[in-house]
């Protein structure tokens, strides 16, 4: 029985985890949108999105304030 509950208990985690990232996977799509309207292009990289560079000039204000938001909810790197 304990060994049921467990494997019920850490399998709901992994989906939470997994729900979270499918948010802040939506969450990086529209920054990336936000930043093609802002700039008109699309970002080189997605570290583009949390600094200023050369295209967003130097009054720019970073589409993504942090960049937690650019590594999935297991501490891996999205990929541009």
């Amino acid at each position: 029985l304990m060994n049921f509950l467990f494997s019920n208990l850490i399998g709901s985690g992994e989906g939470a985890k997994a729900k979270i990232n499918d948010i802040k996977m939506q969450k990086l799509k529209n920054a990336i949108s936000q930043f093609q309207l802002q700039y008109n292009q699309l970002p080189q990289d997605l570290n583009a999105l949390t600094s200023c560079a050369g295209v967003t000039g130097q009054s720019c204000v970073p589409v993504l304030s942090d960049q937690d938001s650019i590594v999935d909810v297991w501490g891996t790197p999205y990929q541009y």
